[in-house]
């Protein structure tokens, strides 16, 4: 394991990078020990230059069923690192969207969800109905319960809503309200649901 000076001396190369040096903290954050990726994925926010579409696209080509959960969580921090002004290419987010359905964690899903919202991209409604589908058997197995964190994957859900209004999501949307037992979840879908014709 490194040494505190040594992570220290990591955080300070990537706070003073810039795109030029993605490769590398791509490499750190994909083949470093968990210190080191996880160091290096937090301290992304502080960096003047915030682009990290093809450190998120380097970290997704390198997932395996051996280190998935590691750099799920990688991915993660680096969503949240840069949520404040995220600056993905529409590459990276069309990965993101593939690999979505993959994923365990759904903090990282939704975290995906709000990208696909914010990028306002038709083609990326494929991506919205496939979570809903996921959300819908997630309820039925569930018999209706949810986390705190797979309720921000339907909260994230029901707004691209907003973006992508169709028949098909108003009717899976309908679906999660009649299945959800969480008060706050059917408050946020009924909304949703009523900006519909």
């Amino acid at each position: 394991f490194p040494t505190a000076r040594a992570e220290g001396q990591t955080a300070d190369f990537v706070r003073s990078s810039d795109r030029r040096s993605n490769d590398i903290i791509a490499e750190l954050i994909v083949s470093g020990d968990f210190g080191t990726a996880s160091e290096t994925s937090k301290v992304l926010v502080e960096r003047e230059d915030q682009f990290v579409a093809d450190i998120v696209i380097e970290v997704l080509e390198n997932i395996t069923a051996r280190n998935a959960y590691i750099l799920e969580y990688m991915l993660r921090l680096i969503l949240m690192s840069v949520s404040g002004a995220p600056v993905l290419n529409i590459d990276a987010i069309r990965a993101l969207a593939e690999a979505a359905d993959s994923f365990e964690d759904p903090v990282l899903r939704g975290d995906i969800l709000v990208l696909i919202a914010g990028s306002g991209e038709r083609e990326l409604e494929s991506a919205v109905l496939q979570a809903g589908k996921r959300i819908v058997t997630s309820l039925n197995n569930g018999n209706g319960t949810v986390t705190g964190e797979e309720a921000y994957e339907i909260d994230a859900y029901f707004r691209c809503g907003r973006v992508f209004p169709s028949a098909a999501f108003k009717a899976q949307a309908a679906a999660v309200v009649s299945l959800a037992r969480d008060r706050r979840v059917i408050a946020i879908g009924r909304s949703i649901l009523k900006e519909f014709p």
